[in-house]
């Protein structure tokens, strides 16, 4: 398989890995705290890899990496996460999905000011599409009372979402000699630190797991965290940002229709529709300028062609 293909590869476990993911973590929150039980993920997942690492004697992070590690655990896993499990008590799954792709526009923002590749006229549209898709998806479920802490949840999620990008977009300038399972691991065992604080000050209530909580658990720390960062860092190393953070609005549509086939849950018109825009977004966002310019080339020749004189 060559690299392109393993790219795609990659892309497509990302969009299967975080569609599962928001399952799990419904699942896994039925009967434990919220941030306890994020805060255990990412110790257990940064402790893992760090102890693999260690035994294959594969530990290796430059200072400058250390660093890093510490604002991306603050602002990629601390916050956003302890922001989302907060802000979801006062307003509905719906609005926290929106808030959250809203997050991909947001690493084009940055990606512009801090001198990226800049993103073509295809793959903003392409953003802009599947964000559509995204609200149309949700629509019924974007309930807003206008209470103070609705609109404090909003500013608070949208926030996190912003550090997220930035700190994102930052990371991304170092890929290149950054080794990313080492860098993965002190940033979420330092993420993890951050919400078992926010637990200990914030929540009360039993702290073990066990029965389906405990499996999700397992999963998140496995494969949601290990494996689906792992391999979202790699795109983001070789891919533009659009195109790697376009997993942001297929995998809750993924988490949907999952289930639909294992919850009996239901899906509507809404549903077909976004996932539809959704589809034709990413495409966009993943077309070759080179394939645009044949396609119009091709209508151009074939449909407006000149009329013969008469």
């Amino acid at each position: 398989m060559n690299h392109k293909s393993l790219l795609w590869l990659f892309f497509i476990l990302v969009c299967l890995v975080n569609g599962t993911t928001w399952g799990a973590q419904r699942i896994g929150l039925e009967n434990s705290l919220p941030f306890w039980s994020s805060s255990i993920r990412f110790l257990i997942s940064g402790s893992l890899i760090s102890v693999v690492l260690l035994l294959l004697k594969k530990w290796e992070l430059p200072p400058k990496g250390y660093m890093l590690a510490l604002f991306y655990g603050v602002f990629y896993f601390s916050v956003p996460f302890g922001a989302v499990y907060w802000g979801t008590q006062y307003v509905s799954s719906g609005l926290v999905s929106v808030l959250m792709s809203m997050l991909a526009v947001m690493l084009l923002v940055f990606n512009k000011i801090f001198g990226g590749i800049p993103a073509t006229k295809m793959q903003i549209f392409g953003v802009l599409f599947s964000l559509i898709g995204i609200i149309i998806i949700f629509w019924q479920k974007l309930q807003f009372d206008y209470s103070p802490l609705s609109i404090l949840s909003m500013l608070l999620i949208l926030t996190s979402g912003l550090g997220s990008a930035l700190i994102t977009i930052k990371v991304r300038n170092h890929l290149s000699y950054i080794p990313i399972f080492n860098f993965n691991a002190v940033a979420m065992i330092i993420g993890g630190i951050g919400l078992g604080i926010a637990s200990l000050i914030l929540e009360n209530g039993n702290r073990s797991f066990q029965g389906p909580s405990l499996y999700a658990l397992i999963y998140l720390s496995t494969v949601g965290s290990v494996i689906g960062l792992a391999l979202y860092m790699t795109l983001l190393k070789h891919w533009h940002v659009s195109r790697a953070s376009a997993h942001l609005f297929i995998s809750p549509a993924i988490a949907l229709y999952l289930g639909s086939l294992f919850l009996g849950e239901t899906l509507n018109i809404y549903t077909y529709v976004g996932t539809g825009l959704i589809l034709c977004g990413v495409m966009l966002i993943n077309i070759s300028p080179k394939v645009i310019t044949v396609i119009l080339k091709y209508f151009k020749t074939n449909f407006y062609k000149k009329r013969p004189n008469t």
